[in-house]
């Protein structure tokens, strides 16, 4: 075999940092951030589930949910990461994603647990502008999120809400929070201003690059994203509950989406 720069592989022709190669996922894939996330998804949602790619912290399974086969990925935390998984995963056999992470909350009436189904996102962070200008809109599938509205209707009745993401680079600063000395800097007290000015219900890391990529490769690879609620950001209160939830609402709705596919 002749490895190529351009295109990096292993001697075994698989994804030089997933470890998975063509057929190991499923179409219809989960984006997780956390390794132990991906692994949950496994052990408690899927049957005959197994580990198809382990490398780096890059946990990706492959089983079944109401007979249905579905994949689950593990990108890592940030957009950089996200945009490093993402190619490898479609390489590997993945045609719709569906991020299903955490966020801090900015609609003030948001709890702990709640679920933010996101249909846009606003481009804070730079791994995008690898695809598109930043005036490009980062959206979410319209199919995508109509399916995990229905699906959090049924699962997750009048804790959820539809809306923007702000997508950062950074989880403190680029989110608005104090730096480790305690002093919250004119950029990032600029930053949260500029998330709540442009109606953005949620801070978290990911969306806006997925939706890009998405956007602009094969005319259109359908995309998603659900967040927990693990802070609310105007209350400042914080505790990581949901995780469970948002796994169920988009198991489901994926399950309804096949024909994307």
């Amino acid at each position: 075999m002749n490895l190529n720069a351009d295109a990096p592989i292993t001697a075994d022709n698989r994804q030089y940092h997933l470890h998975t190669q063509q057929g190991d996922l499923s179409p219809l894939c989960l984006l997780v951030g956390d390794p132990a996330r991906a692994t949950l998804v496994a052990e408690e949602f899927l049957e005959h589930s197994r580990l198809v790619g382990d490398h780096r912290g890059f946990k990706s399974y492959t089983g079944r949910y109401q007979d249905k086969l579905v994949s689950v990925v593990t990108t890592g935390i940030g957009s950089p990461s996200l945009c490093t998984v993402v190619p490898e995963a479609y390489d590997s056999g993945a045609r719709l994603f569906i991020r299903v992470g955490t966020c801090g909350s900015l609609i003030p009436a948001s709890q702990l647990g709640d679920v933010i189904i996101v249909n846009r996102a606003l481009r804070f962070e730079g791994a995008s502008l690898n695809y598109a200008p930043a005036e490009f809109p980062a959206a979410a599938d319209p199919r995508i999120v109509a399916a995990l509205t229905l699906s959090a209707t049924r699962l997750h009745p009048g804790r959820y809400f539809v809306g923007t993401e702000a997508t950062t680079d950074c989880f403190r600063e680029g989110q608005g929070r104090p730096n480790t000395e305690g002093i919250l800097t004119d950029r990032a007290a600029a930053n949260y201003r500029k998330a709540v000015g442009e109606g953005a219900a949620c801070f978290s890391m990911e969306a806006s690059a997925l939706f890009v990529w998405c956007a602009t490769h094969f005319n259109g690879i359908p995309c998603g994203a659900i967040n927990a609620v693990i802070g609310n950001r105007i209350t400042n209160v914080w505790g990581v509950e949901g995780e469970r939830e948002v796994i169920a609402i988009a198991l489901e709705a994926i399950c309804t989406l096949r024909d994307l596919v």
